[in-house]
């Protein structure tokens, strides 16, 4: 088929399928870097501090801490100060969460940690969810401008 002119109904359309197709990849070649070269500066760019990771891996700690307790040692008398010593805070913590995870790792624990609590059916995976699907919701936007 020939490369006919074609008569542009505005300034600065192509002219030809081949100017369609040349601008097309010029502007995809040039997409295709800005993605790279953000990807390379955010892989690049200081650490993020991310505290619902922390608070996780504190959370994670504690109930190590807690669940290496002898059974003979834990009663009624000490089991909440027990459980305030070692997870429960944290704990308290996640419960009231309402801001997103600030990274990837950050979500990505708290979907792990969800899972985990809710088949031991815990209300703590409710507010671990949100926070994770906000990190991959903000994350979306910012892949989409």
């Amino acid at each position: 088929m020939p490369n006919a002119p074609v008569t542009a109904a505005a300034a600065g359309l192509p002219n030809s399928r081949r100017d369609f197709l040349e601008k097309m990849i010029q502007a995809t070649a040039g997409a295709s870097l800005a993605y790279a070269a953000a990807s390379v500066v955010k892989a690049h760019a200081e650490p993020v501090h991310d505290p619902l990771l922390e608070t996780i891996r504190a959370y994670e700690a504690g109930a190590a801490a807690f669940n290496a307790i002898p059974i003979g040692a834990l009663n009624f008398e000490n089991e909440d100060q027990l459980i305030d010593d070692t997870f429960g805070r944290h704990q308290d913590r996640l419960f009231a969460w309402k801001t997103p995870a600030r990274t990837r790792e950050g979500a990505m624990a708290a979907l792990r940690l969800a899972k985990k609590e809710m088949e031991d059916t815990s209300e703590l995976g409710y507010p671990l969810l949100l926070a994770a699907l906000a990190y991959f919701e903000a994350e979306e936007a910012e892949a989409r401008s």
